[in-house]
């Protein structure tokens, strides 16, 4: 395999992931919508490109971008974002418009266990289909479309919540008061589990496959939040004592499929 991946998104997630590959001798494309991040992303290994998404594609060398074999998708939709789910599906069609012509055989979509709906049981990857929000229907319909893109292979990888180094989840709720839910369970998964993941996909060409990517522990929401702010000297949150409406995420395929272990299989305290 030509080790050459282009990762749209170099945030929280894509630029570790982009570290991580130069490191292993990668060749590694990485977009930014920050210029200033632009010297931050080379002196990483990572040959930086400014992209823009609103919703078309735009910016310097897009063309160039695009010359890897292998392309992960790390745009967030946005949850607050008025008109998500009309915004962010125009976004994927604008960049699978621009693989025509490019080198690109494989793409790997970072979405979210927000395509679930809160069905008060385990989810496992045949589960999805009625989301809550607007931003899970928007991640829903871009995964089909980046499933029936033709000429390339895909993997979805569907992250619970993301947290580790500066999103610790004792600051998420310390303070707060009557928070709903406290009895429902937390669905999480550490940033180094997160890159982890991809970087098993890539070793074992784990290739049309979608897979939930938590974490072992699925503490309840008050047993995580409160300990997580103790740790860190907060004032703890309170919660009401119901479950709500809640989804617990099953990772089975994920461990089978990858033979994975966690870094990080429970978040309680982290």
């Amino acid at each position: 395999m030509n080790k050459s991946i282009s990762i749209l998104g170099c945030g929280w997630l894509g630029h570790p992931l982009g570290t991580r590959l130069a490191q292993e001798d990668w060749v590694v494309r990485g977009s930014t919508t920050t210029k200033d991040k632009i010297p931050i992303l080379e002196a990483d290994g990572i040959m930086p490109f400014y992209l823009t998404l609103d919703p078309e594609l735009s910016g310097d060398r897009t063309d160039a971008f695009f010359q890897s074999e292998i392309l992960f998708i790390n745009i967030p939709p946005g949850r607050r974002r008025e008109g998500v789910a009309e915004h962010h599906p125009k976004q994927i069609r604008s960049i699978l418009d621009h693989l025509e012509g490019s080198p690109v055989k494989w793409i790997i979509f970072a979405s979210s266990t927000s395509v679930y709906g809160s069905e008060n049981k385990e989810m496992t990857e045949e589960d999805a289909g009625n989301p809550d929000s607007d931003s899970g229907r928007a991640l829903l319909e871009a995964e089909e479309m980046i499933r029936n893109h033709p000429g390339t292979d895909y993997t979805i990888l569907r992250y619970g919540g993301l947290y580790g180094k500066d999103r610790q989840p004792g600051k998420f709720m310390a303070g707060k008061t009557e928070i709903p839910g406290g009895l429902a369970p937390v669905n999480l998964i550490h940033q180094d589990d997160a890159v982890n993941i991809v970087l098993e996909v890539l070793r074992q060409q784990c290739k049309n496959e979608i897979l939930n990517c938590v974490s072992d522990g699925h503490p309840t929401r008050k047993e995580l939040y409160m300990k997580a702010a103790e740790r860190l000297g907060l004032e703890p949150p309170s919660f009401k004592e119901e479950m709500g409406n809640w989804k617990l995420i099953g990772n089975a395929k994920l461990k089978e499929r990858l033979n994975y272990r966690f870094i990080h299989p429970e978040p309680v305290g982290e």
